[in-house]
C-alpha cells in the first residue's frame, strides 16, 4: 500500500490496526472536579463548556440522501395517495353491496324484484315468509340502494334501482354458471 492511499485507525496506546506505530489520538479536556459547597475562594463562578453544535435538522419532505423532494415527486406520490384512496373507497362500497346480497332473502327479492315490481304481500306469497321478516329485508336494500317504494294508495310498490338491477343480473349469472 503507499502511504497516501491508506488510512490507518489508531488506538488509545497509539498503535493503529495495521500494527505501524501512529501519533496518539488527541484526548478530550478532562472536566474539572465539582468545588466544595462553598465554591472558589474568590466567589466567581466557573464558566461552562460550550456545547457542541446541534446538527441542522433536515426538512420533512427531505428524501433518504437528505435532498428535497421535486414537484413532480410530490406530486406523483399525491397521486399514488389519492389513487389508493379512492381503490379503497370502491372496494368498501362493492363490499358493502355484497353484504347485501349475503342473504338468501334478500337474493331472492331481487331476483323476483328483478321480473316485476312487487308490493310486500305479494312478495310474502313468493318467499314464503312473515310480513315483518320481508319488511325487514326490503328495509336493508333500500337503505343500501338497491330498491326504491313507490307509494301507491296504502300500499308501496317496490322496483329495483340501476344498482339493484346490476347486482341482480350478475347475481343471474352466478347462477346460471353454477359457480
Amino acid at each position: 500500500m503507499s502511504t497516501g492511499e491508506a488510512v490507518a485507525v489508531s488506538d488509545v496506546s497509539g498503535a493503529s490496526s495495521d500494527g505501524v506505530a501512529s501519533a496518539p489520538a488527541k484526548k478530550a479536556k478532562a472536566k474539572t472536579p465539582a468545588k466544595a459547597k462553598g465554591g472558589n475562594s474568590k466567589g466567581a463562578k466557573e464558566p461552562k463548556e460550550a456545547k457542541s453544535p446541534k446538527p441542522p435538522k433536515v426538512a420533512a419532505s427531505a428524501g433518504k440522501n437528505g435532498s428535497a423532494k421535486t414537484p413532480a415527486i410530490k406530486a406523483a406520490a399525491a397521486k399514488t395517495v389519492t389513487r389508493s384512496t379512492q381503490d379503497r373507497a370502491i372496494y368498501r362500497a362493492a363490499a358493502d353491496l355484497l353484504k347485501m346480497a349475503g342473504d338468501a332473502t334478500r337474493v331472492a327479492v331481487l331476483l323476483i324484484l328483478a321480473n316485476c315490481e312487487q308490493n310486500v304481500t305479494e312478495l310474502c306469497g313468493h318467499l314464503a315468509s312473515s310480513q315483518p321478516a320481508v319488511s325487514h329485508h326490503l328495509a336493508l336494500l333500500r337503505h343500501g340502494g338497491l330498491i326504491i317504494p313507490t307509494r301507491s294508495g296504502k300500499n308501496n310498490i317496490y322496483a329495483l334501482t340501476p344498482k339493484g338491477v346490476a347486482l341482480a343480473e350478475s347475481i343471474q349469472r352466478v347462477c346460471e354458471t353454477g359457480i
